[in-house]
């Protein structure tokens, strides 16, 4: 009796032992999935720093290395646990859909293999400087930063500059009425046979820098223009210059006659200046040839100095072509300050007078190569878009 006895204990012992694991185990089993993933940073907080936090210390270690434990042998909690920001785990569809997750912009496709894996943003022109259009209210400031002129016919004082209101002038609205069908602009040379350095007679000169611009303008800008290249010299051997002006208008107005839709006119020059200095600047690193916008005031100084107007030049349009040479000057100060010239008053008309927006531009000067001249139609072209937003 006593042996059986012995013998049979230790078999209740080990079915009361497996009972109690069962039991356990499903109990553990069922406080597992009660449990929040949320505790795993506190046991971990408990186990590396206990003397620091009361709420930690409260926590069941025994409970939560289980909780751990589980958390750990299953690899969608796992995932969830280290990257808790994706969506798609939320949904538990991960395995066939995270490599499409991260939603890569259209623009970042464009970097390929073949493209070295470079990706060039097109970005707008940054703006170089900006200009405080309250200082133009201040006359010094226009004398200093903005005009230059002829001195010997004009005098450019701050007398002068208070005859108009610049900073109106510099916000003064142009626009293209696009209702009218035709050219819009009109590029024309009364001085056509002015070229530059590496060009001999009968070379394009100015006019290869108008037949640039004008395919610049209509094909970058949408902005339909006519390219007028006739020369207004006495005859085709002669290139000097008196006249040109008087019979150029009879010319030019005869055109803007067949063309109404004309309303802007542009006078594309060369500049003449002493020595050989040259009159270029920076272009995306390259040398391109400097602008130069140019007012002809219809006034001349008498002996006094005071500024007199020219009874035999009248110029109806001399305030709106003020205003719209400034607002040129201001965008080239913006983008392209290193190819701005002061704006040069001169006490004459030129071709002024033939529509508000009218402009006489000089191109850089003898000493400048024609490639340098060219370059410098895409500038003119980008400015003249921004006055009349069309850029």
């Amino acid at each position: 009796m006593n042996k059986n006895k012995l013998n049979i204990k230790p078999y209740g012992i080990r079915l009361a032992l497996t009972l109690m694991i069962i039991c356990g185990t499903w109990k553990l089993y069922a406080l597992l999935n009660d449990k929040t993933n949320q505790q795993a940073p506190l046991l971990f907080t408990k186990l590396t720093m206990p003397a620091y936090s009361q709420e930690v210390l409260n926590i069941d270690i025994e409970e939560e290395v289980a909780t751990s434990i589980k958390r750990l042998s299953m690899p969608l909690a796992l995932v969830k646990q280290t990257m808790p920001f994706s969506k798609l785990i939320d949904r538990g569809s991960y395995e066939e859909e995270l490599s499409g997750h991260f939603h890569i912009p259209e623009e970042e496709e464009l970097i390929t293999l073949e493209k070295d894996n470079l990706y060039t943003p097109d970005l707008p022109t940054p703006i170089k400087q900006q200009i405080n259009l309250d200082q133009l209210s201040d006359p010094q400031y226009l004398l200093n930063k903005i005009y230059t002129g002829d001195r010997n016919i004009l005098t450019i004082d701050e007398e002068l500059f208070e005859e108009w209101d610049f900073k109106e002038l510099a916000q003064r609205e142009f626009r293209i009425d696009e209702s009218v069908e035709g050219p819009k602009v009109l590029v024309f040379h009364t001085h056509a046979k002015e070229l530059f350095a590496d060009e001999e007679t009968g070379d394009l000169g100015v006019v290869a820098v108008g037949n640039a611009l004008e395919e610049i303008l209509e094909e970058e800008y949408g902005i339909e223009t006519l390219h007028v290249t006739d020369h207004f010299y006495e005859n085709d051997t002669t290139t000097s210059t008196d006249g040109c002006y008087e019979r150029m208008e009879a010319v030019i107005q005869t055109v803007l006659d067949q063309n109404p839709s004309i309303q802007i006119c542009i006078d594309l020059h060369r500049d003449g200046i002493e020595g050989d200095a040259k009159v270029t600047g920076d272009l995306n690193g390259e040398e391109a040839a400097k602008i130069m916008f140019v007012n002809g005031m219809t006034r001349q100084k008498n002996q006094a100095g005071e500024n007199v107007p020219m009874k035999s030049l009248v110029n109806p349009y001399l305030e709106d072509n003020l205003a719209f040479s400034l607002q040129m000057q201001i965008e080239g100060m913006k983008y392209y300050p290193q190819l701005m010239r002061k704006i040069y008053l001169k006490g004459y008309r030129y071709s002024l007078n033939m529509k508000p927006m009218s402009l006489l531009i000089e191109i850089g000067a003898q000493n400048e190569t024609s490639e340098e001249a060219i370059r410098t139609a895409e500038p003119i072209a980008h400015l003249l878009a921004k006055v009349l937003e069309k850029d």
